[in-house]
């Protein structure tokens, strides 16, 4: 069974990079494969699993490129594949929502969190003298698909908690900025007041 990494809570956000059959991003390993006679870009992982901030551009389009494989691989009604699409659109709503976040959000570590958890299972099962390109990780990788087929329900589960805590913050953010403005005037009055009384200070 593969294994869960749980998310942190807070806001969120998402980007699409889009099906393979786009030209190559910039700076992205590629190569081209074929499923029934169409051709989709298959991406490596990127490096910085290991690192304290990865580069969440790359990240997210791998995931992109994963799920575009996965549904083409597994068709676009099964269940694991409609959930793990679903994380993608709300990532994307997010994002627009909450300008703020485009840089990295909980999100997305949520995501990166899930793609290095299964790329440090298949680093345990490395064994010395195998080929080192045993460790790469692909978008087109089974046991990849497997894993995030296996985890998607509880992923699209936990995307929806940090939507609606997002949303909840939201509100209550709109609620005091709304409570300030009907007491702007008495705000101006007390600084005016106050003004006045070291008025002799302060001038």
């Amino acid at each position: 069974m593969p294994k869960f990494a749980s998310p942190t809570s807070a806001l969120v956000a998402f980007a699409v990079a889009g099906l393979s059959l786009l030209a190559p991003r910039a700076g992205a390993a590629t190569k081209v494969v074929s499923f029934d006679g169409l051709a989709f870009e298959d991406e490596q992982m990127p490096e910085g699993c290991e690192s304290a901030f990865q580069d969440t551009s790359r990240f997210l389009s791998f995931y992109e490129s994963t799920i575009a494989s996965m549904a083409a691989r597994r068709g676009p009604g099964v269940d694991p594949v409609v959930n793990l699409f679903s994380v993608s659109e709300l990532r994307a709503a997010f994002q627009a929502q909450f300008p703020n976040l485009q840089e990295e959000s909980p999100m997305d570590r949520l995501l990166i969190r899930q793609l290095c958890t299964y790329k440090q299972i298949r680093n345990a099962e490395f064994k010395p003298g195998q080929a080192r390109t045993l460790l790469q990780v692909s978008s087109s990788d089974a046991g990849l698909h497997d894993h995030l087929a296996a985890i998607s329900t509880k992923l699209l589960n936990d995307a929806k908690q940090l939507m609606l805590e997002g949303i909840a913050r939201n509100a209550k953010l709109k609620d005091r900025a709304a409570f300030t403005a009907s007491k702007l005037q008495d705000i101006r009055r007390a600084r005016s007041l106050g003004r006045e009384k070291v008025r002799d200070l302060v001038q």
